[in-house]
């Protein structure tokens, strides 16, 4: 049997149209500097942070359905030591 590749995506219902709308993740390409700084902003053990892919989400997505362009966010933020970022999800 044939395999193929599987790729990190993020799933989307537009707000517009009502229809679900894949896209995939942003790789990230990391330094071992940008590593470092990543395990000393959110901690954790380096081993833990210097295996696998760093994936991210894109800034815009446009619906494959309707062409309506949106901004996207975090479902859920993070936080940091005075709570959630202002703007950032439900109060």
């Amino acid at each position: 049997m044939e395999k193929v590749e599987l790729h990190p995506a993020h799933t989307w219902d537009c707000p517009d149209c009502g229809k679900e709308n894949f896209c995939r993740g942003v790789t990230v390409e990391m330094t071992e500097e940008d590593i470092a700084g990543q395990i000393e902003m959110y901690g954790g053990e380096p081993e833990d942070w210097r295996t696998g892919h760093w994936i991210t989400k894109p800034d815009i997505v446009t619906c494959v359905h309707c062409g309506v362009e949106f901004e996207t966010e975090d479902m859920m933020p993070l936080e940091d030591e005075d709570g959630p970022d202002e703007g950032d999800g439900p109060e």
